[in-house]
């Protein structure tokens, strides 16, 4: 009898288990189909290729090489300002970068604080005048019709480097930190392109070359990435189905991976970023990274602030601030540089007192905790969830 009821136990955990692992089994399934459906449905763009940088000036420039280097016959360079006392260093760079090639170099130049003094812009063109006669450089440039603080280089086959750099005024020796993408995607390029032909950013003095440039990265054909995964899918389900796990694990690691390499992507303009701002508040839940050479109240704004205050007391979070171009413990460069800083301590402290106000709702952080000194940063970026 004692034998019969330690059968029926066995047999009765053995269908358990069994049972067990085809609920298992068909939530894998599950999930699969999910994610075959939901890649497949999404018809939004995914750049060819893509890679972070993130260093100092001097790394900027050696991704700017590699965007200009990728040119056959021109590139366009669009900056913001220039500065006289770096363009020995600037012409050293684009030398290198050219490779002794009779490449076409297409500068344009933001000037966004032009209305201040008619002296930038006169300032830019000698500037563009002296970098001309360096034997080593063919040379097309001048001021944007419009002002625009935008730091984008596009080759003619359709590579890309947006950043937050300076390229042509400051030093090679800057430890201020910065932050950029350079990215291989010629559907990419020509929407960029587009943006800066409509929103005026080319100088009338490249109009002719600019536009043999375009007329190039539009001729380049590209086939959207479209990921097939019936194959890949129906392999893991039947790795799964067979209880190899070892097999199926790492199938399914490497075809997420390959997906997220090429990433869905668009183009953030002028009139987006306050909105692209309030989309990372509301997705965030374990932290929020922001990062600006400045913090002000017409950007981060108390409506603003009470949002990542809610956001962050509701999911325990973390809130990163990195701030600030300067250096710790240094002196303010000009009453406007003191300014800046002292509106950036206000959203600090705003920051703390919404922290300190909820620590009974949740038991969110807020880094840096006590400093309001700035960090050495120029760079501009959102992380939510280290995503």
């Amino acid at each position: 009898a004692a034998a019969k009821q330690r059968q029926r136990k066995n047999e009765k955990s053995k269908h358990a288990a069994e049972h067990l692992q085809n609920e298992v089994l068909k939530e894998a399934q599950q999930i699969l189909d999910t994610i075959r459906e939901r890649i497949e449905e999404d018809k939004r763009p995914r750049l060819n290729q893509v890679k972070q940088v993130v260093g100092f000036r001097q790394d900027m420039w050696d991704a700017a090489q590699e965007v200009i280097n990728s040119s056959k016959k021109q590139v366009f360079v669009l900056t913001s300002f220039s500065n006289p006392k770096f363009s020995t260093d600037v012409a050293e760079m684009l030398a290198e970068a050219s490779n002794g090639r009779d490449l076409e170099l297409l500068l344009s130049f933001g000037e966004p604080d032009r209305g201040r003094s008619p002296e930038y812009i006169k300032n830019t063109k000698k500037y563009i005048t002296e970098l001309s006669k360096d034997e080593r450089l063919n040379i097309k440039g001048g001021v944007s019709a419009v002002s625009n603080h935008s730091k984008i280089i596009i080759s003619d086959t359709g590579v890309i480097f947006i950043c937050s750099c300076n390229l042509f005024s400051g030093s090679l020796e800057s430890g201020v930190i910065e932050s950029g993408l350079v990215i291989h995607d010629a559907e990419c390029a020509k929407v960029i392109l587009n943006a800066v032909i409509g929103e005026k950013w080319v100088s009338d003095a490249l109009s002719v070359q600019f536009n043999e440039l375009y007329s190039r990265v539009n001729s380049i054909e590209s086939t959207p990435y479209s990921p097939e995964l019936s194959g890949i899918i129906s392999e893991i389900k039947s790795n799964i189905k067979k209880g190899e796990f070892w097999y199926a694990i790492p199938k399914l690691e490497r075809m997420l991976m390959e997906i997220a390499e090429r990433p869905i992507w668009s183009l953030i303009r002028t009139l987006d970023h306050r909105p692209f701002m309030g989309d990372c508040i509301e997705r965030f839940e374990n932290r929020l990274v922001m990062a600006s050479d400045g913090l002000r109240s017409n950007g981060l704004d108390k409506a603003s602030i009470q949002r990542i205050g809610v956001r962050a007391s509701e999911h325990d979070a973390t809130i990163h601030l990195w701030w600030g171009r300067h250096a710790p413990n240094s002196r303010p460069f000009d009453a406007i540089d003191e300014r800046g800083r002292k509106e950036a301590k206000g959203r600090l402290t705003e920051l703390r007192t919404l922290n300190k106000n909820q620590s009974g709702k949740g038991s969110w952080k807020l880094i840096p905790r006590n400093s309001n000194e700035p960090m050495e940063t120029h760079s501009k970026m959102f992380i939510v969830d280290d995503l």
